[in-house]
């Protein structure tokens, strides 16, 4: 703490303030021109492409459509992620008004017709039955969904039963 004193004592106030000075200009000019990399931000709900974006010192300006998919999730971006912009511009998130999803049923192991009765239920329209061999499920009843068991899909969307070969 002395030797700072002591070198304080030194050096004239006006060269320790005019550094300062040029510092403070330096940095607070070089800042809002510097350039980054785009990151990545569809696919995510609207809080997280936030936090994203700010952690690469961009803005986030959204954009609200009409469309299927989760309520405020991320759906595009511009620009691409990767490109370079400058971080006083900011990436415009294109985010989904959504419509209602539901969440799809465990169906493994159940008899075909059986699935198509709790698809409806769910509200969603079952779609074509592909047979497949699998030696742990019988025969004409369900392996899986595609999409897959417990995935958030739009109502009404058509979902394709997978079952065991007859």
């Amino acid at each position: 703490m002395d030797e700072i004193l002591y070198y304080l004592k030194r050096v004239p106030i006006g060269g320790v303030l005019a550094f300062l000075g040029v510092a403070l200009l330096w940095f607070l000019s070089a800042s809002p021109n510097a350039t980054a990399f785009v990151p990545k931000v569809t696919g995510m709900p609207i809080q997280q492409a936030n936090g994203v974006a700010l952690a690469h010192s961009f803005a986030l300006r959204i954009v609200v459509r009409a469309g299927g998919g989760r309520a405020g999730t991320v759906v595009e971006q511009h620009p691409q992620p990767g490109t370079p912009l400058s971080k006083d511009e900011p990436i415009t998130a294109v985010v989904t008004k959504g419509v209602p999803q539901v969440r799809l049923p465990v169906v493994k192991g159940k008899a075909v017709e059986d699935v198509r009765g709790a698809l409806q239920a769910a509200g969603v329209k079952p779609g074509t039955v592909v047979f497949r061999r699998d030696a742990t499920v019988a025969p004409d009843h369900v392996i899986t969904t595609e999409p897959a068991p417990g995935s958030f899909v739009d109502v009404g969307s058509t979902v394709e039963i997978i079952a065991s070969s007859p």
